[in-house]
């Protein structure tokens, strides 16, 4: 945060919310568990494309439809 804010005061409730999404997402991220290895690599693009987002996203891209 303190290299992104060039030293500048924030707020201390936004500097939070920053903090708190970022420990969300690290928790959540679920792309690594598929990522590992060539398993992705070896799918055609459309199955990939598929896998991605009707399986391992479904409920974040449908939020955001």
């Amino acid at each position: 945060m303190k290299r992104f804010r060039d030293n500048k005061p924030i707020p201390l409730s936004l500097e939070q919310n920053v903090y708190d999404h970022f420990r969300h997402y690290w928790k959540n991220n679920r792309l690594p568990e598929i990522t590992k290895g060539d398993f992705l690599e070896r799918l055609p693009v459309q199955l990939k494309r598929t896998l991605i987002i009707h399986y391992m996203f479904d409920d974040v891209v449908h939020s955001f439809r």
